[in-house]
């Protein structure tokens, strides 16, 4: 089974935009995996011995009386050795007491799940600085991994949608790349590129070196204070600049001290932007 250009599927792991791993709904799928168990179940040998095992090797773990091929991830060898396990059909983690032999015909049949990842979009990250004579500029610059302020507001979208589709553009290394169109209750279609690349997120420090006197701050703090109502006006997300995760995620620039070393500000966007 392949993944097609446009289908219907179910979101089973989501890391991050650019990480997460889809599941095609359809008959002939649920039909594939009906087959799988009876053949799994038809000679079922428990692997006693965990010692022999190794990471990555493929074996079965058995669910609820369902039988799923599955890579192992990690084995935990206390007095009752526990497992966890990459469920390849699924693309998600479980973690077992017991594995099972894998039929070596079986083990060779290709994934029913698959990894994907949205296509021409960058996590881009934007801020305010100023130089040594106090010239404000602001600095845009892609980041390799998208923050918590992005993966959470990613997973809001998400968690609105009542149905998925994955529309496939292209596919390099194993790895579906494309758009999510999340459809909620009303039928109303989104692209999650589009939606994340549309609302960039905001997180504002300021005051950071709790300065008493008004005017001690320069002309460059003050080109920073506009810069930041007009940002204002901008569609943000709703995180809260309280919220801890969002201040240890951002901390990847650290503010400067302007030229009278009492005041610091600066502004950081995260969006993903589309790059053609």
């Amino acid at each position: 089974m392949e993944l097609s250009d446009d289908c219907d599927v179910d979101i089973t792991t989501f890391i991050n935009p650019h990480l997460f791993w889809v599941v095609v709904k359809n008959k002939v799928r649920k039909k594939m995996l009906a087959n799988l168990d009876i053949q799994i179940q038809l000679s079922l040998t428990e692997i006693k011995n965990c010692s022999g095992l190794d990471i990555g090797q493929m074996v079965v773990a058995v669910i609820d009386g369902f039988s799923y091929r599955a890579v192992i991830e990690h084995i935990d060898e206390n007095d009752k050795p526990s497992y966890l396990v990459w469920l390849i059909d699924y693309g998600t983690m479980k973690e077992i007491e017991k594995v099972y032999e894998i039929p070596a015909s079986l083990s060779k049949l290709q994934h029913l799940s698959f990894q994907a990842s949205l296509n021409n979009a960058v996590c881009m990250e934007e801020f305010l600085d100023y130089n040594a004579v106090g010239e404000v500029y602001n600095v845009k610059k892609p980041v390799k991994n998208p923050t918590t302020l992005v993966i959470k507001e990613a997973l809001k979208i998400l968690s609105e949608g009542h149905n998925f589709k994955f529309k496939l553009e292209d596919k390099q290394n194993g790895v579906a790349l494309g758009d999510i169109i999340v459809k909620d209750k009303l039928n109303k279609e989104a692209s999650l590129r589009d939606s994340l690349s549309n609302e960039p997120l905001r997180v504002q420090y300021s005051n950071k070196h709790n300065v008493t006197d008004p005017n001690e701050k320069s002309d460059a703090v003050n080109k920073l204070q506009e810069s930041s109502d007009a940002l204002d006006y901008q569609n943000v997300s709703n995180e809260s600049t309280d919220n801890p995760d969002c201040k240890e995620n951002s901390s990847s620039f650290l503010p400067k001290n302007n030229i009278r070393g009492k005041f610091s500000q600066y502004i950081y966007v995260v969006c993903l932007v589309d790059i053609e």
